[in-house]
C-alpha cells in the first residue's frame, strides 16, 4: 500500500499537465516521458520535450536512488514550468529515460518535484537549481519558502475525516496560522555524521509516550522533515518503547512492526520538533490493514539501527506526522516552522480510522 500526495504542474509550450509528488527529501525535478524505459502505461501523463517549443536540451545527465531503493535516471532539459499561477523559466526538467518498476506499478504520479536544498541535486556535470531556488532568483515570490498542509484520506463515509491538502510557494496561509498558531521555528542543522547539509534536518531529542518523556540525546537525535516519505522512521529502541505499549505488537519479516487486529490500547504520542511537541493521534499508528485479519501495519517503523549503541541516522518524519501540522520550509532563513493541527473527528480519540491511501491532486493555494 502506497500513500502520497500529488500536485499538478504544467511544463512547456504548449503546456503539458503532469502530477508530481512534492518531495522535501530530494532536490531533483524529474518526469516520465516517451523516452522512459520500461515504457509507461495506464494513466501517466508524459512530458515530451520534443513537443515543447521552449525546451532546450543540455549536456547534463542525472541519476537518483531513493531510500526505498526505487530509482530513476536520464537527461536534462530546460523548460518553462507553471504551478499555481507562478511561472518559472529555464527550470531544469530531468527527463527520465529509465525508471525502476516502483514508479510504473505502484505510483500514479508522473514524477517528483524535489524541494530540499540544491546541493542534493544529482544533475552532472552541472547541478540544477530546485524550483524553489529558481522562484527566488527569478523574483517570482518575495518569500523564499514553501508550506505544506497534508490532509487525510481515510476509509470512511464520514466527510469530516477527509481534509484538504495543499502546498504554497512563497506564501504562508495566515488563516491557518491565526486559527492554530503561532508558528514555532527551529534551525535546519547538519546531520549527525556531518556529511551533508541538503536535507530539512531539525533537532528532535524527545518523545512523549503515554505522557512519559524519553530523551534521545546520545547523540542528540535529529529528524529529516520529508514530504516524500509516507511513514515515520525512527531507531529500534524508540520503536520498541512505543510498540511495547500495545499488547501483541510484533515485528513481521515482510511488514515490519504490526499491530494486532484486536488491539485494546494505542498509546498517545508526541514528537519533539526543535522544542515544540507535535501530537500524533493514536489511530494514526494504524497505517494499513493486512488481509485475513492479520492486523495493521504500523505507521512508525524502524530505521534498522539501534540507539545509543550505534550512531543512528536521522529519523525521517514523513507524511504520518506532517499531516498533524502546518509546516513551513523556509529556504531563505534555513529554518523549519510548524504549528499543531487538530485531528479530524474520530481520529483524536483513537477510534481506529485506518489510513489506506493518500492520493491528492491539489494545485497549491496562493
Amino acid at each position: 500500500m502506497n500513500s502520497y500526495y500529488l500536485s499538478t504542474f504544467h511544463i512547456g509550450t504548449p503546456v503539458k499537465p503532469v502530477r508530481l509528488d512534492v518531495d522535501s527529501g530530494s532536490s531533483d525535478f524529474w518526469v516520465i516521458s516517451p523516452l522512459t524505459q520500461p515504457a509507461p502505461s495506464g494513466t501517466h501523463n508524459l512530458y515530451n520535450p520534443a513537443a515543447s517549443s521552449t525546451s532546450q536540451k543540455t549536456a547534463n545527465k542525472w541519476s537518483i536512488t531513493y531510500g526505498d531503493q526505487s530509482s530513476a535516471s536520464g537527461v536534462v532539459y530546460l523548460d518553462t514550468v507553471e504551478v499555481g499561477g507562478v511561472i518559472v523559466k529555464n527550470q531544469g526538467v530531468e527527463v527520465a529515460t529509465k525508471v525502476s518498476q516502483q514508479f510504473l506499478q505502484a505510483f500514479d504520479g508522473d514524477g517528483l518535484c524535489g524541494t530540499a536544498f540544491g546541493v542534493l541535486n544529482t544533475s552532472r556535470p552541472q547541478q540544477q537549481p530546485t524550483i524553489i531556488e529558481n522562484m527566488i532568483t527569478q523574483g517570482e515570490r518575495a518569500e523564499g519558502l514553501f508550506t505544506a498542509k497534508l490532509g487525510t484520506y481515510a476509509q470512511t463515509s464520514d466527510p469530516t475525516v477527509n481534509s484538504t491538502s495543499f502546498y504554497t510557494f512563497g506564501y504562508i496561509d495566515q488563516s491557518i496560522v491565526q486559527a492554530h498558531g503561532p508558528l514555532h521555528y527551529t534551525p535546519v542543522v547538519s546531520n549527525s555524521s556531518g556529511t551533508d547539509k541538503g536535507f530539512w534536518t531539525v533537532s528532535s531529542t524527545k518523545i512523549l509516550i503515554d505522557g512519559t518523556e524519553y530523551l534521545r540525546v546520545n547523540p542528540p537525535n535529529q529528524s529529516i522533515m520529508d514530504t516524500g516519505t509516507t511513514l515515520l522512521i525512527i531507531d529500534d529502541m524508540a520503536c520498541e518503547r512505543i510498540y511495547s505499549k500495545i499488547a501483541g505488537a510484533h515485528v513481521d519479516p515482510q511488514n515490519g512492526w504490526v499491530i494486532p487486529q484486536n488491539y485494546t490500547h494505542l498509546p498517545t504520542l508526541s514528537f519533539d520538533i526543535g522544542g515544540l511537541f507535535i501530537d500524533l493521534p493514536p489511530s494514526y499508528l494504524l497505517f494499513s490493514e493486512l488481509p485475513d485479519n492479520a492486523g495493521y501495519v504500523g505507521a512508525i517503523q524502524s530505521s534498522g539501527l539501534p540507539s545509543p549503541n550505534n550512531t543512528p541516522p536521522p529519523d525521517i518524519y514523513g507524511d504520518v506526522i506532517l499531516r498533524c501540522m502546518y509546516a513551513v520550509f523556509d529556504h531563505t532563513n534555513k529554518r523549519f516552522g510548524c504549528c499543531q493541527l487538530p485531528a479530524p473527528p474520530g481520529e483524536a480519540s483513537g477510534a481506529g480510522v485506518v489510513v489506506t491511501s493518500v492520493q491528492k491532486d491539489q494545485t497549491p493555494a496562493w
